[in-house]
């Protein structure tokens, strides 16, 4: 047994990714991963928003009404409320097809819409530019009950998507922002693994869940570019294998350290008059 174990210790000294494998995995993580495989990373974010939501009563119950800025009705964090046999009340402000247009940037006086119980703003904040004013326009959505909740690369690659203006926000970013417009900050984080960050920054891809756990066969089953051509995922993975054997040197485990973040994320409630 004492062999083993310093095999083990070997084995997670010249590995580090085997330290993951030690690490708990909860039910949480089964379910964020299983919602979102293709990007490790953000299902690190989905983890905390059901560990956070599951605190508050509203998981407890059977409708939500929720507010969804930038994105569209299949974001992952939607799927997690419907996977808890929640009836989703969808109102979309961003890129679907039926949704009420809501330009973040530029300030918009006169309508003020906030029966919402959640008004989620996921990976929005990179591609705007005027963040003061976008955290004026996501509270006309609140009431006093309404839950914030926001997330967003704390550190990521530059890519084409239309409209990139930032390649990521600190937590601290998140947090004094949202308390300078006069928003109580209830929770926050941030998230990576020093894997994730070697990988967004020295790779054209953002690591799946398994892509993560073994990049060598992996790291390009979910490559942005080329998501449904074999043959170019083929070429990719030839043309980094190297460099992705090289990740495998770096460590997978879970951390908040900011020097190896690549996730930052924010729930916050418009503060109490009382």
């Amino acid at each position: 047994m004492l062999v083993l174990q310093k095999i083990r210790s070997l084995a997670e000294f010249l590995l580090p990714s085997m330290g993951y494998l030690k690490k708990f995995e909860t039910e949480s993580r089964f379910l964020a991963q299983a919602i979102y495989p293709e990007n490790f990373a953000r299902s690190l974010v989905i983890e905390e928003f059901i560990e956070f939501f599951k605190k508050t009563d509203l998981l407890k119950l059977s409708q939500l009404n929720v507010a969804v800025v930038g994105g569209s009705r299949n974001e992952p964090e939607i799927k997690v409320l419907r996977h808890m046999k929640i009836d989703v009340n969808l109102t979309l402000f961003g890129i679907d097809s039926d949704f009420e247009f809501l330009d973040l940037n530029i300030e918009k006086p006169g309508t003020k819409l906030s029966d919402f119980d959640i008004v989620l703003c996921s990976q929005v904040f990179e591609h705007i530019w005027n963040h003061q004013v976008a955290l004026d326009n996501l509270k006309k959505l609140m009431n006093i009950r309404t839950y914030l909740w926001i997330s967003c690369p704390s550190s990521n690659r530059p890519h084409g998507l239309s409209f990139y203006f930032a390649a990521g926000f600190t937590e601290s970013f998140l947090v004094n922002n949202l308390i300078n417009q006069e928003l109580k900050v209830l929770a926050s984080g941030t998230l990576g693994t020093r894997r994730i960050y070697r990988a967004i920054h020295t790779m054209p891809l953002w690591l799946s869940v398994r892509g993560h756990m073994f990049p060598p066969i992996w790291a390009f089953e979910s490559h942005p570019y080329d998501k449904e051509n074999d043959f170019y995922r083929l070429i990719f993975s030839l043309r980094y294998l190297l460099r992705s054997f090289e990740l495998m040197l770096f460590s997978g485990k879970i951390t908040s350290d900011i020097r190896c973040a690549s996730e930052s994320w924010v729930c916050a409630r418009l503060q109490s008059k009382d």
